[in-house]
């Protein structure tokens, strides 16, 4: 099922309710001028982990960090909603199994 994007930023309609985008409740998360960024992808985020159709808990085909700069994958940030997590992880685990 493709996202619909919600009205409000960073939020995708799934059929089921409203799921944030993974990217809003990443500890790694880096917000400047240009907008969200990530240390794994420095020339930008790809669309299917902003749109939840990756799950960036596992290795993402484009990741290429800054050098010294370790890879990240997704954390909640501290103090984030848990039930806006639980319903992140809830259908990002229908996307496929994670591999360890």
């Amino acid at each position: 099922m493709m996202p619909t994007p919600s009205e409000e930023p960073g939020k995708f309609e799934f059929g089921v309710g409203t799921v944030v985008t993974q990217c809003v409740l990443c500890r790694h998360a880096v917000h400047d001028e240009f907008g969200r960024g990530c240390p794994s992808f420095p020339g930008g985020i790809p669309a299917d982990i902003r749109s939840n159709q990756f799950d960036h808990r596992r290795p993402h085909p484009s990741e290429s960090p800054m050098k010294g700069v370790p890879l990240v994958r997704f954390e909640p940030r501290p103090g984030v909603n848990p039930v806006a997590v639980a319903a992140l992880y809830c259908y990002l685990d229908g996307l496929g199994s994670i591999d360890n």
